[in-house]
């Protein structure tokens, strides 16, 4: 399990899904993604708005337990490779199917950049047992 009691879903193309060996957990599924790039007097923004999962399919331990899903949107400087702006959505507690609806907006060039947008989930000790 990753820092915090998170776990990445790893993206493939529009699907998604992680495994964690140690809680036997897997998850698959698609974000919905909307991009969009505004010219605004001080320069272009690019808006990212992440709708919601679907398809999300769990196998855990548990079948009545549910993980608590959010999504993370990094913005990577393509020369360097390094992530120069992180954001994350709010958590959607025990939800197959969450639905974000939140909007990020970068005020930034999108030449230069790449955006990855990342699952998480993470699982209370307390539902484990």
């Amino acid at each position: 399990m990753g820092q915090n009691g998170q776990e990445p879903v790893k993206q493939s193309g529009v699907g998604v899904g992680l495994a964690d060996p140690e809680v036997k957990t897997q998850v698959m599924g698609e974000i919905k993604v909307a991009l969009k790039k505004e010219m605004k007097t001080d320069g272009e923004q690019l808006i990212v708005e992440i709708l919601q999962c679907r398809n999300i399919t769990y196998k855990f331990k548990s079948p009545d337990h549910l993980p608590d899903l959010y999504v993370k949107i990094y913005v990577m400087n393509i020369s360097t490779q390094k992530k120069v702006i992180k954001k994350k959505t709010r958590v959607c507690r025990h939800d197959r199917e969450p639905s974000f609806n939140e909007t990020f907006r970068f005020s930034l060039s999108p030449a230069g950049h790449s955006l990855q947008v990342i699952l998480y989930y993470t699982v209370s000790i307390q539902h484990l047992y």
